[in-house]
This record gives C-alpha cells, sequence and structure tokens, in this order.
C-alpha cells in the first residue's frame, strides 16, 4: 500500500508577504546604480610626476607609480600625454614624518610609523575647471622587534594613498 501525500496549497495570506516583500525591495532601491563611477567627462587622465615639498626624497616617484597602478587597475580611464589628456591628476606631498612612538634602551626605536600627507587636484584640460582637490594624510605603524622597517611602512602609506588618490576619483553621489 503506497501512501501518497496530497499537496495542499498555502493560504493566500501566507502567499501576499512573498510576493509583497520582493516588489517592495525593488522599488525602495537598493543603493547600486547603473551610472559609471568615474567622472563620466574624463576618458584619458595625465599623471605627472608628483612635487615633493619636502626633504625626504624619492617619495614621489614611488607615489606616481602607484596612482598610475592604481588607475590602471581600477578605473575605465587611460593615461595619455597631458597634451592629449581630458584631465590631469597633479599631487604633491606636503609632509613626510617618521615619529617614533616607542624607544627602547639607548634611544634605539621599537615602534615607531610613517606618515605621508598629499594634496591632489584633478584638472579638467579643455575649461581648466577643479574636478577634485583634496588632502590627506595617512599613518602606517612599523615595529623594529617585529622586524619590521621603515621602507615597510612607508610602501603601505603609499600604497594606501594610491588607493585614496583613485577612490577621490569616483563622482559625488
Amino acid at each position: 500500500m503506497s501512501r501518497v501525500r496530497a499537496r495542499r496549497a498555502l493560504p493566500a495570506f501566507l502567499l501576499l508577504p512573498l510576493l509583497v516583500l520582493p516588489l517592495g525591495a525593488l522599488l525602495a532601491g537598493c543603493g547600486y546604480s547603473t551610472q559609471p563611477v568615474y567622472i563620466d567627462t574624463v576618458r584619458t587622465v595625465a599623471v605627472p610626476i608628483f612635487d615633493n615639498t619636502t626633504d625626504r626624497r624619492l617619495f614621489e616617484f614611488a607615489l606616481t607609480n602607484a596612482v598610475t597602478r592604481e588607475i590602471h587597475s581600477r578605473t575605465p580611464w587611460r593615461i595619455a600625454p597631458a597634451d592629449r589628456a581630458d584631465a590631469t591628476l597633479a599631487g604633491r606631498i606636503t609632509g613626510v614624518a617618521t615619529p617614533a612612538l616607542v624607544e627602547g634602551t639607548r634611544e634605539v626605536v621599537l615602534e615607531s610609523a610613517v606618515s605621508i600627507t598629499l594634496e591632489i587636484t584633478l584638472t579638467e584640460r579643455s575649461s581648466g575647471k577643479v574636478l577634485v582637490k583634496e588632502t590627506r594624510t595617512v599613518t602606517a605603524p612599523f615595529s623594529t622587534r617585529r622586524g619590521e622597517s621603515v621602507d615597510g611602512a612607508s610602501a603601505e602609506a603609499i600604497e594606501k594613498l594610491a588607493r585614496w588618490t583613485v577612490q577621490r576619483l569616483e563622482k559625488a553621489w
């Protein structure tokens, strides 16, 4: 003797929330957009070597290279010479500091950090209009007790600034 279960339909009062909730979510919006994330008047950008007003050299080259890599990997923009680019991204390093946070015996630095301050300006070439102008300081700590170095912390701070720079190139919501 086989037992066959009869399927019963769910009552209508149980089906109503299952239909209304997804419809409500669609109508309310989810925060996503089909609009371009980056400024749509810009397709090409020039990135000259950033200025460095500090006495700490070579940071400008590393930071310019990191920003260029981020633009290539995260934006639809292409890098172009200044005379053919839609916009120019200029940067200026205005501060580099490595304060000792913890000193051991005989003034040996055990814990420290690298802080870098960067000003960026994105200017539209055709109109001269400033599209983005911001300043940011990032800090990357390091500990000599863990085998970390000022070079590693500097590289970390540069990568943070490069990511921040490209985030600032997104359109304001």
